[in-house]
């Protein structure tokens, strides 16, 4: 299966576990989630991160001529520690203030709704863009030439 494509079934299983939680919190009718759809969120998230985060090195070892490995690789590992630094910057910027004690259940569900619609929404996008640009990416394989 070509590593485009690998990308693509991460990203459909992200839209999924994000989806998963948005559903439950806009139908839930108790104040408490299901075990069951916090599990299913989370395995459908650790299959994306088990297809997703490993391509980096798979394009690498494929795509990138043997002379220029080696520091193709440290970059790749120096990319991913400044995206997780700063990804943790920015959940750290963007954390919800509001949450106190004094919320009812039903405010802190109506927060974590429009989260949630609104982190499925913009994966249902990065999906979209995937889906759109899997022609040019097989044109593009298929026109290496190693």
């Amino acid at each position: 299966m070509p590593l485009h494509t690998k990308y693509l079934m991460g990203s459909i299983f992200i839209v999924l576990s994000v989806g998963i939680l948005w559903l439950q919190l806009a139908f839930q009718t108790s104040s408490r989630l299901s075990p069951w759809s916090l599990a299913t969120s989370y395995a459908f998230i650790s299959i994306a991160g088990l297809l997703m985060s490993s391509l980096g090195l798979a394009v690498i070892a494929e795509y990138i001529p043997r002379r220029f490995n080696s520091i193709s690789t440290a970059m790749y590992y120096i990319c991913t520690g400044v995206t997780m630094y700063y990804g943790g910057r920015l959940s750290n910027a963007l954390a919800l203030h509001r949450l106190t004690t004094k919320l009812s259940t039903a405010e802190m569900q109506s927060i974590f709704t429009i989260l949630f619609a609104w982190l499925t929404g913009i994966a249902i996008l990065g999906c979209c863009l995937f889906v759109a640009l899997q022609p040019l990416l097989s044109r593009w394989e298929r026109n290496l030439d190693f």
